[in-house]
């Protein structure tokens, strides 16, 4: 049998356990206004989405292997650029669904720069603004970088580059 002290205890060890609880849950729980959520949850503006993209021009060997609308407002390419003078142009057409003007805070490119391959967007420029209704078609062109200095072997590999367009209300 367990004796009194024991018992005593394990009762204290109990009740400070739930005494610590309560004040943690206290401290890292706090009333959150909607707005407040759905502005942290919607970083990005929804309404804003790619609605075309498409191969328009390809130059040298190059060719588009693979290009999708990956999200709302992201694109991935597969594109197969091996040698110089190789270049490809893509079309994107964006669209702004929404009741508000959208403004592009930022463009990522990953990657913009890998080996061989030069990525860059044109026709489009953070700070921009996308009234409600409006659409906008920007350029993405993906090329050989003329100033590749290493030796490079050819590959079959292909290499994905993502462009994803960051918009805000």
């Amino acid at each position: 049998m367990m004796n009194k002290d024991n018992r005593n205890a394990i009762i204290i060890g109990l009740l400070l356990t739930i005494a610590f609880m309560s004040v943690g849950y206290a401290l890292v729980s706090k009333k959150v206004d909607k707005e407040e959520l759905k502005t942290s949850i919607n970083n990005t503006y929804s309404d804003v989405s790619i609605t075309t993209i498409s191969s328009v021009e390809t130059m040298g060997s190059a060719q588009d292997v693979r290009s999708y609308i990956s999200g709302n407002t992201e694109i991935t390419i597969y594109p197969k650029i091996i040698e110089k003078n190789d270049l490809i142009l893509y079309n994107v057409n964006i669209k702004n669904n929404g009741d508000r003007k959208a403004v592009l805070k930022n463009i990522n490119i990953t990657p913009s720069h890998e080996d061989n391959i030069i990525c860059s967007v044109s026709n489009i420029s953070a700070g921009e603004e996308l009234l409600p209704g409006d659409s906008k078609m920007f350029t993405i062109e993906v090329m050989f970088d003329e100033e590749y200095e290493k030796e490079y072997v050819q590959t079959e590999e292909l290499k994905r580059i993502k462009v994803y367009l960051d918009y805000s209300k």
